[in-house]
């Protein structure tokens, strides 16, 4: 069965995998989005016995990616919404030379509120599925020599 939304054992692990990795990234994001690919393709593979190709693999990250974003897009929404990014955003540039400058307070402020969300999430949405997606391709590949 190939990999996509209708295959119930892909979706499964995904959503294991997406949600450990989810959990994983509040310590190590870049590293946990790319590990999630990795062992949802490692998973995958010991639960059906399948060969797997890299574009395979690739698709098995990007399930695991998409359903990783959704659990951090819908924290930043909620932080954004909140009014608490704004605060953690500007703390963070406390110690930034060029923090006292209007221009960069009123940028942090229109990033992290409102419709000024949606580019932090577009990142956000390509980093993440990007990266699951390697580690999913990286998975596929390395197993694959089996």
């Amino acid at each position: 069965m190939p990999v996509n939304f209708r295959n119930p054992i892909a979706m499964r692990i995904a959503l294991l995998v997406g949600i450990a990795g989810s959990l994983v990234s509040n310590v190590l994001p870049l590293i946990s989005w790319a590990a999630a690919g990795f062992f949802a393709v490692f998973f995958y593979r010991r639960k059906t016995h399948d060969r797997m190709n890299a574009g395979s693999g690739m698709r098995m990250g990007w399930l695991t990616g998409l359903i990783m974003f959704a659990m951090w897009g819908l924290a930043f929404a909620a932080l954004g919404l909140s009014g608490r990014l704004t605060t953690q955003f500007e703390e963070g540039l406390k110690s930034l030379p060029f923090a006292s400058d209007p221009n960069v307070q009123q940028m942090a402020r229109s990033m992290t509120s409102g419709p000024g969300l949606v580019f932090p999430l577009l990142f956000g949405f390509i980093v993440i599925t990007c990266l699951s997606i390697v580690g999913g391709a990286l998975g596929a590949s390395l197993k694959s020599r089996d």
